[in-house]
């Protein structure tokens, strides 16, 4: 690698100069000089490395991180002061912490456009309209950069040009709330011009219980619905809420029947991986954040207005909430697309990444990058980005990606901003256990959730042991295998008794199945290579029923009820949309299941045994009163008013049960029903519940 010979700022009185070790100079004349001001650079320590010198050098004086110095050799050979590790230090974090306002905030007759870049020497504001110019911003202080522009820029494009260290580099706005196709530029947006919102958010008791989410892919859900001419552009935004007549009991009409509460949708952000001009090539989920504050393009219609895509996404949101569905958003805050790129390691390098030991960047993420989300200035872009979503697009909640990643306080503090704004947001995320820089404790993984009370979890445990791993491709009771007793008693409890994961069923959200890894069918298909149609059938009934009478959160992956395959592929991610489309057609050839799962929702909503959301009255109301042999297990939810017993199977081998007078069979396994029964022959997979008079 060629060496990069240079001087660099390494903290407030330290620079590092990389320079040739034959290189002859005397090393008591070097000196720094900028703003006016000269200092004496005195050598403290060296390191050769081949042909390199690393020679260290300490100076005593004021340095101002905005103007350009230049550290002299000799009278006549000088290097530009280029940034080294000064933007991780912790004087650097107390002195640049800035509360004020960012982004471009607009007026009718003006505009002020303000960025975060306080080792920027020179900051310029482009404008785009017919004609393109450019304004020098000021430097304001606390590292902002700041330039008003008279007269309505309504429309107007508009990016930046920052010089941190010797050149010039075009950068986006990471507070901007519309971009152009491809992410060239943003646009000054008047909000108050935006798709006004017809509908409150529909009711929600806030008791993370008395959700069921359902998650799904915007084009995922829609591109099989309508019939496409070749080159037409859609919106899927409008997709989402607008009836199909190739399938007129898809979508929107779906949803309602099933009874969920809350949709889950993947990215729908300014996300990379796509060509936002071309919807007919190239795929992606989303999780490659680029523009963390504008919808993405890739879904809109409207390409090419400034407005389309926000007023696209709203009149989706405003839609599901008409139809009583809520809106949960899917955000990645634990890395970026381009991590050397993204507007902030343009505007602070160094600053916004974790970095090991060595200097090199980690990756825990397995993108190339992890957000430093326990810097404050990080934190606070996360959680502005939340609060805006939050209080602009009417978000409902948000599931956070690789929350593990992230950091307890920044978790913490958003929990706190947000309920402040909407007391009954969801917040719950991917608390897996990884390898990050931050200590144990300060991790927002399953570990630490006794300080994360308010948030929820993925509960892998719960897959695991139903549907069986997904890394170790193995099967899980819902398909027929065996399960402890203890285990199996937790994860129908909510995972929360003898602190066994979580404080209460609130923090457990209960999957079989979600984007990543095999669809519960496809890992069937692979497993049990014997099961007949019928069989098929009965395993995922099986395992929605789980789901969704477990104590916590019930969570569904779109056609999961109608036996979604993805052909077998793993991650599809990136994958064409043969592999990623729900068929529609499933949905009316197993519509049995669909039946089952909306009698399934209804009687969860119906009875609140089914809801506890405190680990006590878990351990109070809910009592396990016969193990079978052939895997048939039974347990009662008791309150003062009402007893349900619940028998759950996974085998076909056949099972009695016997009852006193005054019970009713209320779910016979397929179905809601109300008969009296005095015996039950069960012998199937299923679950059947019971109530006592």
């Amino acid at each position: 690698m060629k060496p990069i010979w240079g001087a660099y700022l390494e903290d407030y009185s330290t620079i590092k100069l990389i320079i040739p070790a034959s290189h002859n100079f005397k090393k008591d004349a070097i000196y720094l000089r900028g703003a006016g001001k000269k200092y004496r650079l005195i050598p403290f320590k060296e390191e050769t490395y081949g042909e390199e010198l690393h020679l260290y050098t300490h100076f005593q004086g004021v340095i101002y991180l905005h103007i350009d110095y230049q550290v002299f050799l000799s009278p006549t050979f000088f290097y530009p002061l280029s940034l080294g590790k000064i933007t991780r230090t912790p004087r650097f974090e107390f002195e640049t912490a800035y509360n004020g306002p960012l982004g471009c905030e607009y007026h009718k007759e003006y505009t002020v456009f303000r960025i975060w870049a306080p080792v920027a020497k020179e900051a310029v504001l482009v404008l785009v309209h017919g004609e393109t110019t450019q304004q020098h911003m000021k430097y304001v202080g606390k590292g902002v950069w700041e330039f008003k522009v008279t007269g309505d820029l309504d429309k107007w494009g508009y990016y930046f040009l920052i010089r941190v260290n010797q050149e010039l580099e075009p950068v986006l706005d990471p507070y901007g709330i519309s971009a152009s196709p491809n992410f060239t530029m943003n646009y000054v947006i008047d909000w108050e011009k935006t798709y006004a919102f017809q509908n409150k958010r529909p009711p929600f008791s806030g008791s993370y219980v008395d959700a069921i989410i359902y998650e799904l892919h915007l084009r995922d859900f829609s591109i099989n619905r309508f019939l496409n001419n070749p080159g037409e552009r859609r919106s899927y935004y409008f997709d989402m809420i607008t009836t199909s007549s190739r399938y007129p009991d898809s979508g929107l009409k779906h949803l309602k029947r099933l009874g969920i509460t809350h949709v889950q949708l993947l990215p729908i952000f300014g996300f990379g991986g796509v060509n936002e001009t071309n919807q007919e090539t190239g795929y992606n989920w989303g999780y490659n954040p680029v523009s963390y504050n504008t919808p993405s393009n890739w879904y809109a219609y409207d390409l090419n207005n400034p407005y389309g895509a926000i007023n696209e996404l709203k009149q989706m949101i405003d839609g599901l909430h008409f139809n009583g569905i809520k809106v949960n958003m899917d955000v990645v805050y634990n890395h970026v697309f381009d991590s050397e790129n993204f507007s902030y390691a343009k505007f602070v390098p160094g600053y916004f990444y974790r970095y090991d030991a060595k200097g090199f960047k980690t990756n825990a993420s397995g993108c190339g990058n992890d957000l430093a989300t326990e810097r404050y200035m990080v934190r606070r872009f996360v959680i502005d980005s939340l609060m805006f979503w939050t209080t602009h697009y009417l978000i409902d909640g948000f599931r956070l990606d690789l929350m593990g990643l992230m950091d307890t306080t920044t978790i913490l503090e958003m929990d706190k901003k947000l309920t402040q704004i909407y007391p009954e947001i969801m917040l719950y995320g991917e608390g897996w256990d990884m390898p990050t820089t931050l200590e144990p404790h300060k991790a927002a993984n399953y570990h630490n959730y006794w300080q994360l009370k308010n948030i929820a979890f993925f509960n892998d445990l719960f897959r695991d042991g139903l549907k069986g791993s997904p890394l170790k491709i193995t099967k899980g009771y819902a398909l027929g295998e065996k399960i402890e007793k203890e285990l199996f008693i937790h994860l129908i409890k909510g995972s929360c008794q003898d602190e066994f994961r979580f404080l209460a069923p609130n923090q457990s959200l209960n999957f079989v199945e979600c984007h990543d890894n095999y669809t519960f069918y496809d890992q069937m298909k692979i497993l049990c290579k014997n099961f007949s149609p019928k069989e098929q059938i009965d395993y995922v009934r099986l395992s929605l029923g789980l789901v969704v009478f477990s104590q916590g959160i019930p969570f569904i992956h779109a056609g999961e009820e109608f036996l979604r395959t993805k052909q077998g592929v793993e991650n599809s991610y990136k994958s064409s949309d043969e592999i990623n489309a729900l068929d529609w057609s499933r949905q009316k050839e197993y519509d049995e299941l669909t039946e089952s799962l909306s009698d399934m929702i209804a009687l969860r909503k119906e009875y609140s045994l089914f809801r506890m959301s405190e680990r006590e009255r878990v351990e109070k109301r809910i009592k396990f009163d016969k193990r079978g042999a052939n895997q048939c297990l039974s347990f009662r939810l008791i309150d003062e008013t009402e007893e349900l017993q619940v028998i759950i199977s996974n085998t076909y081998e056949p099972e009695v049960f016997y009852f006193a007078p005054l019970v009713t069979m209320i779910f016979d396994g397929k179905r809601k029903v109300q008969k009296e029964v005095s015996q039950l022959e069960i012998n199937k997979p299923g679950i059947f519940i019971l109530k006592r008079r």
